[in-house]
Parts: C-alpha cells; structure tokens; sequence
C-alpha cells in the first residue's frame, strides 16, 4: 500500500508536502515530490508518493519516478502483476531500465502506447502521471478499484489523492456534506460511486481515466464488466429477441411501472407510521416506569434502524422510478 497526491494547475510543495503527511501511513518507507512551475498556470504540476517498498526496495524504487528525459514523473500506488512481461517486451524495443520496479515498466508502457497502456496492465493501481511535453496530467485506476483515488476540480486548478481527508487539507477544497449521499448512504449503507459524502469530492470510478489540459477535465472509460462476447454474443437467444411494436409498449410502459410501485407506496407510508409508533410507545414506558429497559432500547433502536433502511430503499426507488410520473 502506498499513498500519492498532488494537484495541476498550481505547484504549491509545502499544500502537497502537508496533504502526504496526512496519509503518510500509506507508506512509511519513503517519501518523494517532483514539482514543476512554468510561465502559466497549464504548465504547473506537483504530484508526491508515500511509498511502502515491496519490489525493489533498493533507492532506485524511489518515487516519483522519471524517465530518461525526465520528461514523464509518475507517482504509483499497486502493483502490476504482469510487469515482468511487459518489461521484456519493452526491452526488445530499445527501453533501458535503471531498477527492478513495476513502476519503471509503467513509465516506459506509456512512452510507446500512450494512456492507452492501461488496456495492457494486469493489476491493481492507481497512479498519476505528468507528461511534461504535453502538459498533461494523466490519473488512471484500476479495473475493479481495488486502490482508492479521490479528485476535486477548483476552478482552474485539479486537486487528487489516495485519501479524502489529503484533499481537505488544500484551503480551496470546502469539507461541504452532500444531502444526497448521506441520504445514500444511510439507505444503502455505501455512497455511489463517484459520489462521495463531501460535494464537489469524486472518486475515480474503477476501470476509468482522467486526463486533465489546461483547466479542462476528461474522463473515459477504459474498461467495463459489460464489454466482451459474453455480453454481445450474435448468437445469444436473448440478443435475438426483437420488439414487434417498441411504440405501443412504450405507450403502455409508465401505466405499469405505475401498478407495480403502487403497493410499495403503502408500504412505504406504513412504514413511516411504524416508526412515529413505536418512537411514541417508547416515550411512554420511559415517562409511566421511570425506567429506560435495555431490553426495549434495543427493540426500539433495531426496529427503527431496519424500518429507516427499507424506508430509504423505497425512497431512492421512487426517486429513480416516480410511480406518478406517466411521461
């Protein structure tokens, strides 16, 4: 495990030098920044790396890391499990390597393919890199998400990290709560992604990258559990499946969605009143008995809990699916 952070669009070291050390237990190993400031705002950048040394723990893993031109920086958190692959491959073209890192090879990948190299890697990861000639910023994430990477957009300028609480450290970023993802995630018990808890603060959704260009933000996304032949075979007897009449079902279409939530809706409204009930029954063994039972602060706190779950549940479905919506 290690942490990295950093921003584009300003080169402010001691910000980036704070927010690592509050995730400095990312990785106790070592610690690097590489910064760099140009005549405008586009060509400023500082990405820094918390390192926890796993492959080569020699000082050549030290990060961020460069390639020969110094050109390219790169700071990396995971572990690619095909490096060893890729770096003969890479060889062959007529890369040098001055370590034993995954890292390196990450560097070089990107020299030959670009931020198409991601489609290459097998593992998990998330790291930045700075592409100097370009003036680019490149944040990428692994497939299944397995290492955390959080950014927030100011204005011009582009703030990331392995940790929110790294981002709140920056006096631009506002530590706001988001209604709608507390809403979630006392419902779900989990925040969508790439919603987090504070607004204005996203995740890096799995299998996505963000490339960031003077002031200009663009996501795609790389991979997706959806692509391949199992989900497009020609052959699949549900691909085959056609519509006869696509107009007259979507004629009819809101009139059902309307009957199936119906009955939910008086679930819903039932229970509402079960929680207004039992928070008054409790009341009125407290005020008669003078006495709170541990047995009834427990029925009372389970029922409310599972009873404001599934009200959420029903909440966000007719958020999603608004039964009295026949447009």
């Amino acid at each position: 495990m290690c942490g990295i952070a950093g921003m584009a669009g300003i080169a402010d070291e001691p910000l980036l030098r704070t927010m690592l050390e509050l995730i400095r237990h990312r990785g106790p190993d070592d610690s690097g920044v590489y910064s760099v400031r140009g005549n405008s705002p586009a060509d400023c950048a500082v990405i820094g790396n918390n390192r926890l040394s796993i492959i080569d723990l020699s000082a050549a893993g030290h990060q961020p890391m460069a390639n020969e031109d110094g050109q390219i920086w790169i700071a990396y958190n995971g572990e690619v499990f095909n490096f060893l692959e890729l770096r003969a491959e890479l060889e062959k073209d007529g890369h040098s390597f001055r370590s034993r890192t995954d890292t390196e090879v990450l560097i070089h990948l990107y020299e030959k393919l670009g931020p198409a190299m991601v489609n290459r890697l097998n593992g998990m990861f998330a790291f930045a890199l700075w592409d100097g000639r370009k003036k680019e910023l490149l944040l990428a994430r692994d497939r299944m998400g397995i290492k955390p990477l959080y950014w927030t957009q100011v204005g011009y300028r582009l703030y990331f990290a392995s940790e929110i609480k790294a981002l709140l450290a920056c006096p631009e970023v506002r530590s706001e709560l988001d209604p709608l993802s507390l809403y979630q995630y006392l419902s779900l018990l989990y925040v969508p992604a790439p919603a987090t808890l504070f607004r204005g603060i996203f995740k890096l959704l799995p299998g996505h990258i963000l490339q960031w260009r003077d002031g200009k933000i663009r996501l795609e996304c790389y991979w997706d559990l959806r692509q391949g032949e199992y989900f497009s075979d020609p052959g699949d007897d549900v691909a085959q499946l056609s519509l006869a009449e696509p107009a007259e079902l979507n004629r009819w279409l809101p009139f059902v969605k309307w009957l199936l939530l119906l009955p939910h809706f008086f679930v819903l409204m039932f229970l509402v009143i079960a929680q207004f009930v039992i928070t008054f029954l409790a009341f009125f063994v407290v005020l008669f008995t003078g006495r709170w039972q541990a047995g009834m602060r427990d029925f009372v706190v389970g029922v409310e809990r599972w009873a404001f779950r599934v009200t959420g549940y029903f909440m966000l479905l007719y958020d999603e699916y608004p039964p009295f919506s026949l447009t």
